[in-house]
């Protein structure tokens, strides 16, 4: 049976995604975002032991337009959801090859697998001179901004932008935790960068610029400057990369490559 995890549930979890440094993970668990869910055990001797509790043997965490999968690999789990996902979109994030061979199996060919580059969580990988060139380095008539309250409700009905703040309850939310940039051009939005989820130690940033302004340069200003804006405030400015060119932003910027790892996109059109 599939149950919710909450408070000391989650801290129960946490060692079945122990040494996997994903902020997505950390910020479920920390209870900031997402939920936990999990397949619970009785160890054989026990089960005679009134009280005693069932031991937690697989967890996923479904945070954002991301899952992921830990522990021992559970059909039960791989099912948990799946009718939701199919009819929207998800990206599953398996721990292992035994939950990669289980997705495969139940999704078929509606698991699209990819690969995503995961780079090192240094602070002392960026070079504060560089990121400042990158962040002024604007052509005529764009301007950078903090995101406030117009900026977030206007991104909020644009596809294109609209993860810059929407795992967020709303603006009031958003301005206690989250942190982001946007760039305009004669008044309207055209790019910018935000924290896509937040843990207590930083943030995942998720960059977007529309389409017709790509190629400008626009995607590494907003990246340098929000980057330059959570090292001020002591907040870590995680990357992690969809694609190859995302991955090269982040070499740009600073980051270290650390290595590639599988997904499966679920809901694809």
């Amino acid at each position: 049976m599939v149950t919710e995890l909450k408070g000391n549930g989650l801290k129960r979890a946490a060692d079945l995604f122990g040494g996997w440094d994903d902020t997505m993970i950390w910020s479920c668990l920390e209870g900031e975002m997402g939920r936990a869910y999990a397949v619970l055990r009785h160890e054989e001797r026990k089960r005679k032991s009134l009280g005693e509790k069932p031991y937690i043997a697989s967890a996923k965490l479904d945070i954002a337009d991301f899952c992921f999968y830990g522990g021992e690999a559970s059909e039960e789990l791989v099912l948990h959801s799946k009718d939701i996902y199919e009819a929207g979109f998800k990206i599953l994030v398996p721990q292992n090859r035994d939950w990669e061979l289980l997705i495969e199996r139940i999704y078929g060919d509606r698991a699209v697998r990819r690969v995503r580059y995961a780079f090192q969580k240094d602070r002392n990988c960026f070079s504060i001179e560089e990121l400042v060139k990158m962040a002024t380095r604007l052509e005529e008539g764009f301007s950078i901004e903090e995101i406030g309250e117009r900026t977030f409700r206007e991104a909020a009905g644009l596809p294109w932008a609209c993860d810059w703040g929407g795992q967020f309850k709303g603006y009031r939310d958003y301005k206690n935790r989250g942190i982001g940039v946007a760039v305009r051009y004669k008044g309207e939005l055209v790019a910018g960068a935000s924290s896509y989820t937040v843990y207590s130690g930083g943030i995942e940033i998720q960059i977007d610029t529309r389409k017709d302004y790509r190629n400008r340069g626009l995607a590494s200003s907003c990246g340098a400057a929000l980057i330059l804006k959570c090292l001020e405030r002591g907040l870590y400015p995680s990357w992690d990369a969809d694609n190859e060119i995302s991955a090269h932003l982040a070499r740009r910027l600073g980051y270290r490559f650390e290595r590639e790892y599988p997904v499966y996109k679920i809901g694809l059109t």
